[in-house]
């Protein structure tokens, strides 16, 4: 499959879920955006509510989309904000009331039961898919955490590039309001087209964050190369602690794509092995 078929494929699978979803996505993508202008470098919460809320938010916007309400649901999320804003906005109010963890804890229950069936076998299956779909969510969004900050060091130590606390602490903070629960929607929607999978699953781990982050990693060591060449500097000694775990990393994710049922960026993997001698070297 070339680059551009990937993309207009990518693009048509983002098209659908903002399709199916598109009142859960603009509000994670909403509270992933606010957070870049709210304070965080105090440790008394103060005006952070909304977004300790945001989870039970999603989950009602989420639950309310096979009903025919759905489209004025993003009203319950706007009065909710609103009656935050007027009575008490601190995060730490709420993160020390019981009452708060216990209604985290309910949604969660309706999350997982959700949609619900008479039948016992189809509630308990229904149960466990859904769990399961949120421990892998959970699990992905742990694996882009990793290899966004193994990008951000590749920067920092290539470039000279420092990245404020104040940076680190919104990005990280952004990409998890953000990550999980979208991830969450991608095996959910995946899930009601066809069975979910470990083939499926794999695929989209190979297909959709490995191989990309590999991408990312030869595009800034080549640009990296390009540096060196046109200062006349010589590499820095530091580079052996990217370059290997970029060659094993590479390695790995080549030999994985060859078990894939449908494997992608068949372009750039053509010419991998080629571009994989400049950093061995």
């Amino acid at each position: 499959m070339s680059v551009s078929t990937f993309f207009e494929k990518t693009k048509a699978q983002i098209k659908n879920a903002v399709s199916a979803h598109p009142i859960e996505i603009f509000l994670i993508s909403a509270f992933a955006i606010g957070i870049w202008f709210m304070e965080l470098g105090t440790h008394k919460g103060d005006h952070l509510a909304y977004w300790v809320f945001e989870p039970m938010l999603f989950i009602f916007v989420y639950l309310s989309r096979p009903y025919s309400w759905y489209r004025f649901s993003w009203i319950v999320p706007l009065v909710a904000l609103a009656i935050i804003g007027m009575t008490n906005d601190s995060s730490a109010f709420y993160f020390s009331s019981p009452k708060f963890w216990g209604a985290n804890f309910i949604a969660l229950l309706v999350l997982l039961g959700f949609p619900f069936e008479k039948n016992n076998q189809g509630f308990t299956y229904r149960n466990f898919t859904n769990l399961f779909h949120l421990g892998l969510a959970t699990a992905v969004w742990l694996l882009v955490f990793g290899l966004v900050a193994a990008i951000l060091f590749t920067i920092t130590t290539l470039f000279n590039v420092e990245f404020s606390d104040s940076f680190y602490s919104h990005f990280y903070t952004s990409l998890g309001i953000f990550t999980q629960p979208l991830f969450f929607l991608v095996f959910q929607q995946r899930q009601v087209k066809s069975e979910m999978t470990l083939n499926r699953i794999f695929d989209i781990l190979v297909n959709f964050v490995l191989a990309p982050t590999l991408i990312i990693f030869t595009v800034l060591l080549y640009a990296y190369v390009v540096q060196i060449i046109f200062e006349g500097v010589l590499p820095k000694g530091m580079l052996a602690n990217i370059t290997l775990p970029y060659l094993l990393g590479g390695l790995g994710v080549y030999a994985l794509r060859s078990i894939c049922a449908k494997a992608r960026w068949e372009t750039f993997f053509k010419f991998y092995p080629y571009l994989a001698i400049v950093p061995i070297v």
